[in-house]
């Protein structure tokens, strides 16, 4: 964090650390390869099947990290994948 501000300046909540966390398994929901144009349409609906079923206690455990992530930044494997990807 700089200034108070996730230095990627993302804000994390459940939803997007359930597509870090449980990435391989949105990536088996859709039939084609990361980064391909189909694979981008598909992607938020294989992540909502995904966040769906997620446990309660799961999603504790998310939010959990969502704001730990908030306040002192992702992990470095986290921010390897957003920064190849951006």
């Amino acid at each position: 964090m700089i200034g108070g501000k996730n230095r990627w300046g993302k804000t994390w909540a459940v939803r997007t650390v359930t597509g870090q966390v449980k990435r391989d398994e949105v990536d088996a929901i859709i039939a084609n390869k990361p980064g391909s144009n189909v694979y981008m349409a598909e992607y938020q609906k294989a992540l909502t099947t995904v966040v769906n079923g997620l446990s309660e206690e799961t999603r504790a455990e998310y939010r959990a990290l969502a704001q730990k992530w908030n306040e002192w930044g992702a992990p470095r494997d986290v921010q390897i994948r957003l920064a190849e990807v951006t």
